[in-house]
């Protein structure tokens, strides 16, 4: 009988059958041995119920161990989250911690006037953080209270009343703006700078490359080691893209005047001093394609001035490290930055000698000088001011030049070795890719711990004084009285 013939028999017609294919095959003596004394054969329509009996035990066995493993990870949080809350008894009294030894430390936070950011989930040990971090909306009864200085929060900080209230508890002061800019945090500085530490925040998490907790502009998703574009594919001379017009220092100035000294080479797309498009200078390079499916004023921005030689950094203020995303932007890029503000940048912020222009090797003390939230620009560049900028001028026209060509690809030759991870370029770079969250960070600081630290060490060379201290004081007028010291 063909094997396919094979049609519905009664058990012992079926069993006949079955022997009768498999001698019919070749099959040997003991093969038909074994199949006469096998079981029955289990007929198609209950082996599939038994197939699908076999899925379903399956699945349930799936989601009921995804289910154990889910709750596994999340009662930490709920168990954490539960108590995030719950007030304290007194106002003079520490939160509870336990006792054991064993127990990993908790600490908890509160964000002053940012509800939302004090109902985030909690931290939870060890996957978040190596301790348990619980923001609280309850600022009494928290470890640390955290002050924007963004939103000028804090500016009725009292630290001497909140230490005799809660004597545990410490304060941060937050930050991405410069201190020029917000009188929270240059009154913060201010004290540090007198030596009263102990009458303002005990820890800050700014800028500054000594902070507790460093916030540099230099974002872990950067790739430095990106190879710039090959010098033929460059279609530009200097980019400008500037949004702040109301810088506490000369940037305004001395960028209206470069624009004036190099004309028809100088690209300002921001909103200061205006002279070009960048989405229409991209269409007409054909190269709006390149920006990518997400158009955004990021991606424009880091497309266009990969294809510039310079591209202008000058920071809003003169402050400490307060160096931010447009320098690291240029860097990756492989254009040229050019850069005004901090007076340590060169000691701690370049990548090689002549990885960019400082403008400090141009300009007089008196440009270069602190600012302070008061500060206000002149309204004009004085003369010394100007011979910088025409200096500059000259500098950047011979290294846009055909003759200029090869010193100004040395400046980019930073990206092709890999040595800048050896430079204090580099370690401001590990600061952005440290792995651990700024309030696990801060947290673990605040009790301490080793593994907290930035790690950030002051390079060789580094000063912080202000520049503006060398500058003589003007003479007095005579019969003007000498103002006393308040």
């Amino acid at each position: 009988m063909p094997a396919l013939a094979l049609k519905e028999l009664s058990g012992a017609e079926e069993d006949l059958e079955y022997r009768a294919l498999a001698a019919d095959e070749g099959e040997s003596d003991a093969f038909l041995g074994a199949a006469t004394r096998a079981p029955r054969r289990r007929s198609p329509a209950l082996h599939r119920a038994l197939v699908l009996l076999a899925k379903g035990v399956g699945i349930i066995v799936f989601f009921l161990w995804t289910t154990l493993g889910v709750l596994y990870l999340v009662q930490p949080r709920r168990e954490l989250a539960a108590t995030a809350d719950s007030p304290s008894t007194s106002l003079d009294k520490a939160p509870a911690s336990s006792s054991s030894p064993d127990a990993v430390p908790t600490v908890r936070i509160h964000y002053r006037d940012e509800q939302d950011l004090s109902q985030r989930e909690p931290l939870v040990a060890p996957q978040d953080c190596p301790i348990n971090v619980i923001f609280t909306n309850d600022e009494r009864s928290s470890d640390i209270v955290i002050f924007n200085a963004n939103r000028n929060s804090g500016g009725d900080f009292n630290r001497q009343a909140v230490r005799e209230q809660r004597p545990w508890q410490s304060a941060a002061i937050w930050s991405s703006e410069a201190a020029p800019q917000r009188n929270v945090l240059q009154g913060h500085y201010d004290k540090w700078k007198e030596g009263l530490r102990n009458e303002t925040f005990d820890y800050d998490m700014t800028y500054r490359l000594d902070s507790t907790v460093p916030g540099v502009y230099a974002y872990n998703y950067f790739g430095f080691d990106n190879e710039p574009l090959p010098y033929e594919q460059k279609r530009g001379d200097i980019a400008i893209f500037t949004t702040n017009c109301a810088a506490k220092n000369q940037r305004s100035l001395i960028m209206k005047e470069l624009i004036e000294l190099m004309p028809g080479q100088v690209d300002s797309f921001g909103s200061c001093h205006n002279t070009a498009n960048a989405e229409q200078k991209l269409k007409e390079w054909e190269l709006w394609d390149e920006v990518g499916p997400n158009k955004n004023s990021w991606n424009i921005k880091v497309t266009a001035i990969g294809r510039y030689k310079f591209t202008v950094a000058m920071e809003n203020s003169n402050d400490i490290d307060y160096v931010t995303e447009k320098y690291f932007q240029a860097m990756e890029r492989g254009t040229v930055p050019i850069h005004l503000g901090t007076p340590t940048f060169r000691s701690s912020f370049m990548a090689s000698d002549n990885s960019a222009i400082d403008l400090a090797d141009f300009m007089p003390l008196s440009t270069l000088k602190y600012s302070r939230t008061d500060s206000s620009p002149a309204q004009e560049l004085t003369s010394e001011e100007k011979a910088g900028v025409a200096a500059l001028a000259e500098r950047l026209k011979f290294l846009v030049s055909p003759e200029g060509r090869e010193e100004y690809e040395s400046m980019l030759d930073w990206k092709k070795d890999g040595k800048w991870r050896d430079t204090p370029f580099g370690q401001v770079v590990r600061l952005g890719r440290m792995p651990l969250r700024e309030e696990c960070r801060l947290a673990g600081t605040h009790l301490g711990l080793e593994w907290a630290k930035s790690g950030w060490v002051a390079p060789e060379g580094r000063n912080t004084t202000d520049p503006g201290l060398s500058i003589p004081p003007p003479p007095e007028e005579e019969g003007e009285p000498t103002p006393e010291l308040m």
